[in-house]
């Protein structure tokens, strides 16, 4: 093989690995194990911010979602988390008992901008989505304010 024909393959292959590095980066919500500061509302198996972890910064169903990093690690997000702290900055976290809508017709608990609580009696481990919205109004206003 020529020594520009090493070359060129040596810069493909070096390309190719670069590129799946850069493929690999972080996703915007920090997702299983890891939350983010500034937008994420970060839900935890324990009590009292402990144990294994997961970051969202959307409003979802916590349907799918495992718990990562710590104990309770590989368990379901769903009905399983029992403290939260909402790392958003703008937006108050809304954690509802059911998936069917934002308003609290079984039970919720609401946490303002980087607030932090263990879940509430009716909400520890009977958690199954969230809502964030800017609870003065504005786009995603108060759920509350809809029905």
């Amino acid at each position: 093989m020529s020594r520009n024909r090493k070359f060129t393959a040596l810069a493909l292959g070096g390309a190719a690995v670069l590129g799946s590095i850069v493929l690999t980066a972080t996703p915007a919500s920090a997702g299983p194990g890891t939350c983010k500061r500034g937008v994420d509302v970060c839900l935890y198996y324990n009590s009292d911010f402990k144990g294994a972890k997961y970051g969202l910064s959307e409003t979802r169903s916590y349907n799918g979602l495992k718990f990562a990093g710590g104990n309770g690690a590989g368990q379901a997000v769903k009905n399983n988390a029992a403290s939260v702290h909402n790392m958003n900055v703008r937006l108050t976290a809304r954690i509802t008992y059911n998936s069917t809508g934002s308003q609290c017709r079984a039970a919720c608990q609401d946490l303002p901008p980087v607030a932090k609580a263990n879940l509430k009696p009716s909400m520890k481990n009977e958690n199954a989505a969230q809502y964030l919205y800017n609870k003065h109004g504005g786009p995603g206003g108060d759920p509350e304010a809809r029905r």
